[in-house]
This record gives C-alpha cells, sequence and structure tokens, in this order.
C-alpha cells in the first residue's frame, strides 16, 4: 500500500547515501582504518533482585574479545661497523672543527715522541 510505514527510514536512507556518495568523491582514503563489531548481551545475574538493583546502578563489566590477536611491532635500532663509527666522528670533527683523525692521530704521535725524549734525557 501506499504511502508505506517505513517511508521515512526510506528517505533518511536516500539521503545519507547521496551524502555518503557526496563525502566519498571529495574526501581522500583514510590513512588508518579500524572496524568494530559490538555485541551488547545481558546476563542473569545470582544476586538477589535487591542487589541487583543496586548493583546496577554501580557496576559495569566490559569483556573485550579480539578476533585475532596479532600485533606488529615494527623496531629500528641504528647498528654502526667500526668503520662507519669512525667515519661519523671524522665527519664531525672535519665539519665542526675543521681538523681530521690523521691530524689528531699526527698531534698525538708527536706528542708521545716528544714526552719520550723528554723522559730519556
Amino acid at each position: 500500500m501506499y504511502p508505506s510505514t517505513n517511508a521515512s527510514v526510506c528517505r533518511y536512507q536516500v539521503i545519507s547515501n547521496f551524502y555518503f556518495k557526496q563525502c566519498a568523491n571529495t574526501c581522500s582514503r583514510a590513512c588508518k582504518r579500524e572496524d568494530y563489531q559490538i555485541d551488547v548481551e545481558e546476563y542473569a545475574s545470582l544476586l538477589s533482585l535487591k542487589e541487583k538493583e543496586e548493583t546496577q546502578e554501580c557496576i559495569s563489566v566490559i569483556r573485550l574479545a579480539f578476533n585475532r590477536m596479532e600485533v606488529k611491532k615494527f623496531s629500528y635500532y641504528p647498528k654502526y661497523q667500526r668503520n662507519e663509527l669512525f667515519s661519523y666522528i671524522g665527519g664531525y670533527l672535519g665539519v665542526w672543527l675543521g681538523i681530521s683523525l690523521i691530524a689528531i692521530s699526527d698531534l698525538l704521535e708527536t706528542f708521545y715522541i716528544v714526552m719520550k725524549v723528554i723522559v730519556a734525557a
């Protein structure tokens, strides 16, 4: 029969589909997606009716159940080899101080030779 009793529901579905299509055309895809499925269940309590009414006002029990217990964690730990470490140190010293590791080793060698001569004399 016309008009049907669910005409208002149909009208809201058409309007929501219109806005959904309009948003889908103008908005970009989501970077992150989370899907939730919610089931609400009520269980009978073993408490008496009076106690049950009192406890319903102040107690809630929430149970979370996951379909997949899979967690992906990506960690990055930089590892330097010995030659990379000296390259970085030498590069930073060269940029910041204007000296190289060769110049430092030359300076230490000269200092060692001078100290050796002073002690021997």
